[in-house]
């Protein structure tokens, strides 16, 4: 063993005493080489910590600038999706101005073709419909002065014809 240990406790106020095992000088110069390698042990791992600790500094330099480019990703995916929505948006505005202009192209190509027998029908419909207003509103009586008789006014029996 290299060092005796003489130590008492703290009750007894003793300080803890290394002392050489083998006693004398030789005991002490194995001392001394032993806190020359303690202090050569330490001036290393000093040296390491500080390498390390100035490693972790660049370690988070690049950490900030990998997390200052993931920002600036973040942002580039947001423009990007944007874009897309800025892209959709002009999709569908495309989309509704085609719709817009089929509708336009089938008017007028319904106008250039002939009638399909639906439409005919609806159209003779409409145009009986105008002819019976228009009969209803035709003058058949005689006009004497201001006074116009239609037929309606003929058929009611309290009216009193003037001639």
């Amino acid at each position: 063993m290299l060092l005796r240990w003489e130590g008492g406790s703290s009750q007894s106020g003793r300080g803890v005493q290394f002392w050489p095992a083998g006693g004398g000088w030789e005991g002490w110069s194995r001392l001394e080489q032993l806190f020359i390698k303690l202090r050569k042990f330490l001036g290393q791992l000093i040296s390491r910590i500080r390498r390390y600790s100035s490693m972790n500094k660049k370690f988070r330099i690049t950490e900030m600038s990998q997390i200052s480019n993931s920002k600036n990703n973040l942002k580039i995916e947001e423009i990007k999706a944007s874009e897309i929505k800025n892209v959709i948006k002009i999709n569908q505005l495309i989309r509704d101005n085609q719709s817009d202009l089929r509708k336009k192209i089938n008017e007028q190509f319904k106008a250039q073709r002939s009638p399909s027998s639906k439409e005919k029908r609806q159209l003779e419909l409409g145009y009986q419909q105008k002819r019976r207003e228009a009969r209803k509103e035709t003058v058949l009586g005689k006009v004497e002065g201001d006074k116009v008789q239609t037929q309606r006014q003929k058929q009611r029996p309290g009216n009193v014809m003037m001639e």
